[in-house]
């Protein structure tokens, strides 16, 4: 695993305001750890590799402390309508979900729909016709209507931010629970 040492020392003689790693969970342990001790003081945040239970855990408190993460996803933790769905999951699976855990599942509800509606249109269920319906989604999800634009991206470009506070009620690793949810990055057009 690389050592993030060296870069960070060049940054601390930049004298940054914040630092934004966008990488893996994996190499993020490291950053987050190192940067503790290099650039104890400044804001920390990035994307969802410092958002999950792997990075938790293997960074651990207090070094991820006050660290920003994003995911591109709408927040449904506390949504109402999602908690027997949250419930179910919880109960099959002995935890609780991840907000990665939402959209999965909303995946295979796209994917689902398209092969039901290519089947039921007569063509042959195959790679392209169930892409092609894909494209073409327009479904109720958990994280609300699933539908993409002419470039296959997904229209609900909503990002979530989160700050990570330290909670002893919760397991060290209970993303949905020491991740505190900070509302909606602005989007832009």
């Amino acid at each position: 695993m690389p050592d993030y040492m060296t870069i960070l020392t060049k940054i601390k003689g930049l004298d940054p305001e914040a630092l934004y790693y966008g990488g893996s969970s994996l190499a993020g342990v490291k950053v987050v750890k190192q940067s503790y001790d290099v650039l104890p003081k400044i804001i920390k945040g990035g994307g969802d590799g410092v958002y999950g239970a792997s990075l938790l855990k293997g960074a651990g408190y207090p070094t991820v402390e006050g660290w920003y993460a994003t995911i591109a996803a709408p927040y449904l933790a506390e949504n109402p309508d999602v908690a027997p769905w949250i419930k179910k999951y919880q109960d099959k699976y002995g935890h609780g979900p991840t907000s990665y855990s939402f959209t999965a599942y909303d995946a295979m509800l796209v994917v689902l729909d398209a092969i039901k509606r290519v089947a039921a249109s007569g063509k042959p269920v195959n790679r392209d016709t169930v892409r092609d319906a894909i494209q073409t989604a327009n479904l109720m999800t958990l994280q609300g209507v699933v539908s993409f634009d002419e470039n296959g991206d997904i229209k609900d470009r909503t990002i979530s931010v989160f700050r990570y506070q330290h909670d002893d009620k919760y397991p060290e690793d209970a993303v949905l629970l020491q991740y505190k949810y900070l509302g909606v990055a602005p989007q832009t057009s």
